[in-house]
């Protein structure tokens, strides 16, 4: 059993946003293993539903909203303060763009896929329209 503390307060100024991945790298390791993972801060209603909601974004692609519903499902007290709400919104959108520029590196390397196989059709002695001859 291992375990991991973060010490944060559930006051506007804390920036809990800055902690994700180190909290995110301790629940990957805990899932890899097959480990039971308890989230929990003093009252279970702000810090620790706002990391399982990040979590859950970034792992899942689930959207803020449906995360927070997800977690409120399972847990209908939770209430991340105002602040840590506008830090998973600007989290989301931090996600979707990394999720954009990742797609935009697929479309590129399958584009250079594609022109590579053209290239290679189009060698000597292999005409694109090189129909066969049975005889």
């Amino acid at each position: 059993m291992s375990s991991s503390a973060l010490y944060l307060q559930d006051t506007w100024h804390q920036n809990l946003s800055s902690h994700f991945e180190a909290a995110f790298e301790f629940i990957d390791l805990a899932r890899q293993s097959d480990s039971v993972i308890f989230v929990h801060c003093a009252a279970g209603i702000s810090r620790s539903a706002t990391v399982v909601i990040a979590y859950l974004m970034r792992e899942y692609a689930m959207s803020c909203s449906e995360a927070y519903q997800f977690v409120k499902a399972r847990r209908s007290i939770i209430s991340p303060n105002l602040d840590f709400m506008g830090e998973l919104h600007e989290f989301e959108k931090r996600l979707k763009m990394d999720r954009l520029a990742d797609d935009v590196q697929t479309m590129k390397l399958k584009g250079q896929q594609q022109q590579q196989r053209v290239f290679e059709l189009q060698q000597p002695g292999m005409p694109m329209s090189a129909s066969r001859h049975v005889s």
